[in-house]
């Protein structure tokens, strides 16, 4: 039957605390299998090791689709995913840069990259164009090769952000993440990063703390100065929509000052 390879990426009703490294056999390097022989990998953190600067997004992206061929119909399907969060040179890589990095006045070199999920997750937004969202291209495929994909579906919001606060060892992976940066300011981006940082019950607890002011926190066994920046969805487009988040950005970016 068609679906996640491990049973360990669906989130249980709670979680017990592993030892140190000892996340990695929850959370190992390879999951299992993407469309046309691709490998769904852990995503590590990207950029610099030593940066004060980091940044935490939500889930990593794909970097490489193909088309699957099926009933007269071409379907993307992704086949690579980024080895690192914001890999530089990758599509979400190019929004960091040109949407905070260059605003902010710093370069790669200055920052650390991570996402609160270790894997990449087909997206179920549905195309106006097919019809049909990555997630069921995925399960198409599947159903046609009798292939067992390892990749599953985005959650909804408050579920995307509760399954990363109960899935076995994501925490330990991110306090080790941490304990080996010298992160002193987090800059998260968008509300369910938001929410999974404050503890919010809901993602729209989570907006509420957008471009407050900075504060000091503990997230991960590590006291940081916290910022809560727009998702670049909301930055990347110009419409009556995004107008509120991209002044806010705008303002937010001159105003810049780390700790």
């Amino acid at each position: 039957m068609f679906g996640p390879a491990r049973i360990c990426w669906t989130p249980p009703a709670a979680t017990s605390y592993n030892p140190p490294m000892t996340w990695q056999k929850d959370i190992p390097r390879r999951l299992g299998a993407l469309p046309f022989d691709g490998d769904l990998l852990r995503t590590e953190p990207g950029g610099n090791p030593l940066a004060k600067i980091g940044f935490l997004g939500v889930y990593p992206a794909l970097t490489k689709m193909k088309f699957y061929a099926h009933e007269g119909k071409k379907m993307p399907v992704p086949v690579a995913v980024e080895r690192e969060s914001f890999a530089e040179g990758s599509a979400s890589g190019k929004h960091l840069r040109a949407h905070y990095l260059e605003p902010m006045g710093v370069t790669w070199n200055d920052v650390r990259t991570m996402d609160m999920a270790p894997y990449f997750m087909a997206n179920t937004s549905v195309s106006k164009a097919s019809g049909r969202s990555m997630w069921d291209n995925v399960c198409i495929y599947g159903k046609a090769t009798g292939e067992v994909m390892a990749v599953i579906p985005r959650p909804p919001p408050n579920k995307l952000v509760e399954m990363c606060r109960t899935m076995p060892g994501n925490r330990e992976r991110l306090t080790h993440y941490m304990a080996e940066s010298n992160i002193k300011d987090l800059l998260t981006l968008g509300s369910e990063a938001a929410a999974f940082v404050r503890g919010s019950r809901t993602v729209r607890e989570g907006q509420e703390f957008l471009y407050a002011p900075a504060e000091e926190l503990e997230f991960m066994g590590k006291i940081v100065c916290v910022h809560h920046l727009a998702h670049p969805g909301n930055l990347m487009y110009v419409s009556k929509k995004n107008k509120k988040w991209r002044d806010k950005h705008e303002i937010w970016c001159e105003s810049w000052n780390p700790a």
